[in-house]
């Protein structure tokens, strides 16, 4: 019973690890939950996006989003990130560092909610998919 345990505890352990090495980058700068409290989201939500420059869009592949494309999404204040295109649905998303998907309705959509969780860490629910 002592041996499962450890084994298991091993297991978990690497899993741990591997998801913090090879966990999708596009968000790594903030850890997904909100800084800003409850009152302050909602004026978040309407805040103006600064220009931004898009990079061409790559074929990607990874464990946690699949086949999918991707761009590199640099902002004027200094900002930068990525954002995802679906393979196979062709939807926009963004993503955190524990594989989460947070899908929009548009690829302008999709680099404003970029921006809000790279600037706030705050996963915008405006303009969801």
């Amino acid at each position: 019973m002592l041996k499962s345990i450890s084994f298991f505890s091993a297991s978990a352990l690497i899993v741990f690890i591997l998801m913090g090495v090879f966990a999708p980058a596009g968000l790594d700068s903030v850890d997904g939950t909100c800084g800003a409290c409850s009152s302050d989201v909602e004026r978040i939500e309407f805040v103006n996006l600064p220009y931004f420059e898009q990079a061409d869009w790559y074929e990607s592949w990874d464990p946690w989003y699949g086949t999918h494309g991707t761009s590199v999404i640099e902002f004027s204040d200094g900002y930068k990130g990525k954002i995802f295109k679906g393979g196979m649905s062709g939807k926009y998303f963004i993503g955190d560092k524990s594989g989460g998907k947070y899908y929009y309705i548009s690829q302008e959509a999709t680099a404003r909610a970029l921006y809000l969780y790279k600037r706030y860490g705050c996963i915008s629910k405006k303009y969801r998919h």
